[in-house]
């Protein structure tokens, strides 16, 4: 608890010391006159770095993509499960004792 007050107490101090006016103006706005153009500068240099970077991201990313064709579009008929997979109590049904379920279309 220590700790917090003596954060507040910094920043009650750091608030009233900028909230001192000179020649008509609050020394906060005199410190922001001098660190303004510095802080623009670095502020435009870390954008800069972030779009360099997004961009070289965006490239390599395409280049993965377009390197990841595959050498054959076949599709692979010939894997299945194994035998064991299907229950030995499955049925299966034959073409006679189907046909008599289905319903054909009539010829006019």
């Amino acid at each position: 608890m220590q700790k917090y007050k003596s954060l507040i107490f910094a920043f009650l101090g750091f608030f009233i010391f900028f909230s001192i006016t000179i020649s008509g103006k609050p020394i906060f706005y005199s410190v922001y006159e001098v660190t303004s153009p510095a802080t623009n500068l670095a502020q435009n240099g870390v954008i800069n770095i972030t779009t360099l970077a997004f961009k070289k991201i965006k490239n390599f990313s395409y280049m993965l993509i377009d390197n990841s064709e595959p050498s054959s579009d076949v599709v692979r008929t010939k894997v299945a499960a194994p035998a064991k997979a299907l229950p030995e109590s499955s049925v299966i049904l034959k073409k006679a004792e189907v046909d008599p379920l289905i319903k054909y279309p009539t010829s006019p």
